[in-house]
């Protein structure tokens, strides 16, 4: 009988709780959980075919006491008359077998049970093995995007450093063309300060020339007696006189600023 109770408390509510087909989850993650169920479920259809088989020595054994039962009867008259200690070793064989009787009626309930359990388990079984082949079919697509995924982030990237490349060869000729313009840009600046202090020497020694040419024209005009000649100097008197302030134009040209000429 204690038998009979370890077999049956085998598939009491608490061995079971970790049959729960309902209550998977979509998310990939859960797919390690999803797997020990089936391993789980696998392990408790093991026990189910075990405890069929014990139902089976069970069935075997309650057949025997039913036989034994029977030729029981044709020793009542021998029961009645003799009280012997055989007789006293046979009752208490009856009871033993009475208790397997007992016994075996509790394992015919069982294997009904069991076998009912053990349908609905193979049906769960093949669902769960159902699911599973779906999800491994969305985990091969998933794992064939993730590959195109990367052969296209692997291109892109590919492309992206092609352009990181030109970049920086385009921003190195900038940089170098630049320095070259700032470099000549203080060269002319230098040459053009140097040609305005030059012009300004000129503008100053011209000055100077004119005021002496004009001072010698002003001898030679009260000398001379020709009215001709005279004329011709004073010609040249203006001429120079042009030529100085034209001279002085340019130089104040020059010295604006670029935009500001009107």
């Amino acid at each position: 009988m204690q038998n009979i109770n370890n077999q049956n408390n085998l598939f009491s509510p608490e061995n079971l709780k970790f049959v729960e087909v309902n209550s998977f989850s979509v998310v990939e993650s859960h797919q390690k959980n999803f797997i020990n169920g089936i391993r789980n479920l696998h392990n408790l259809i093991n026990n189910l075919e075990k405890s069929i088989n014990t139902s089976k020595k069970y069935e075997k054994r309650l057949f025997q006491c039913k036989a034994n039962h029977a030729h029981s009867h044709n020793a009542n008259e021998w029961w009645d008359t003799d009280v012997s200690e055989e007789k006293r070793e046979i009752l208490k064989g009856s009871e033993r077998d009475k208790s397997v009787e007992l016994a075996a009626s509790w394992s015919t309930v069982s294997i009904v049970c069991l076998q009912y359990q053990y349908e609905e388990l193979s049906k769960r079984y093949d669902s769960l093995l159902q699911v599973y082949e779906n999800r491994c079919k969305s985990v091969n697509a998933c794992n064939v995007s993730i590959l195109n995924l990367r052969q296209r982030l692997k291109s892109t990237h590919e492309q992206l450093s092609h352009a990181h490349r030109a970049l920086l060869a385009v921003g190195d000729k900038y940089l170098a063309l630049r320095r070259k313009r700032n470099r000549q840009k203080g060269e002319y600046e230098d040459k053009i300060l140097k040609l305005e202090e030059k012009l300004k020497n000129v503008l100053k020694i011209a000055e100077q020339g004119r005021l002496k040419l004009d001072s010698q024209l002003a001898v030679y005009l009260a000398e001379e007696r020709n009215s001709e000649a005279a004329m011709l100097l004073v010609e040249i008197r203006k001429c120079n006189q042009l030529f100085l302030e034209n001279l002085r134009l340019k130089t104040q040209i020059e010295e604006r600023p670029a935009g500001n000429v009107n």
